[in-house]
């Protein structure tokens, strides 16, 4: 695959890290997902090498650091969705990316995703089981699972509407605001705001990468 592409190309030339990347991947996680990432990881480094045909300006301090699954996204919601947006991805991390008006992307959070957290306090406490993420049947927990379910799902939600809250203040205006991610479906409809939940915002994004670049 290495000796295949384009070496000569100004987009590939530094994309042996990304391979590399993406044999690994395969090998912790399984061929499918190592896939998506290979697809990521190149869609990604060649929109990163291609701004200007993209139609997105990246305002960063260092703008080829952002995580090729964030420019993808926001891509795909600039070309989808009214700005500014707000676009939340729940998985092994919660990010929060923000568009601005004029279709920059002026930076967001990132934050503990729900199943490291979780993770993370069953093991350190010994009294605490593990559970699923199913939600309670209310919001003040009769037992321990409960409890836990509702810290878990309920938390996330109050800290996702928080955050919304704080960055439209900073903002000045309301902003279109999007989830994806496998975790989302759990968490968003718990939400006090309006969120459109897009599970396809990835593959959006990556083919109108594929199609700003032929």
């Amino acid at each position: 695959m290495i000796h295949n592409r384009a070496v000569g190309s100004q987009y590939f030339a530094k994309l042996d890290a990304y391979l590399l990347y993406v044999l690994l991947f395969a090998i912790v996680y399984g061929q499918q997902q190592a896939i998506f990432s290979a697809l990521l990881a190149t869609a990604g480094y060649c929109f990163r090498q291609m701004y200007n045909q993209s139609g997105l300006e990246v305002l960063m301090d260092n703008p080829s650091s952002v995580g090729t699954d964030l420019i993808v996204g926001a891509v795909a919601g600039i070309n989808r969705y009214p700005v500014p947006l707000i676009l939340i991805d729940m998985g092994t991390a919660t990010t929060i990316c923000v568009v601005n008006e004029n279709k920059q992307y002026i930076g967001g959070m990132i934050l503990p995703g729900i199943g490291v957290s979780m993770n993370s306090l069953t093991s350190r406490t010994a009294q605490l089981p593990r559970i699923s993420l199913d939600p309670p049947k209310r919001l003040i927990g009769k037992n321990t699972v409960e409890c836990m379910q509702s810290g878990a799902l309920y938390g996330n939600a109050s800290c996702i509407d928080g955050m919304v809250d704080r960055i439209q203040e900073e903002l000045g205006q309301e902003a279109t605001i999007v989830a994806t991610g496998g975790l989302a479906k759990r968490i968003i409809p718990l939400c006090r705001h309006r969120i459109e939940l897009d599970d396809e915002l990835l593959l959006r994004g990556l083919w109108i990468i594929y199609e700003k670049n032929k």
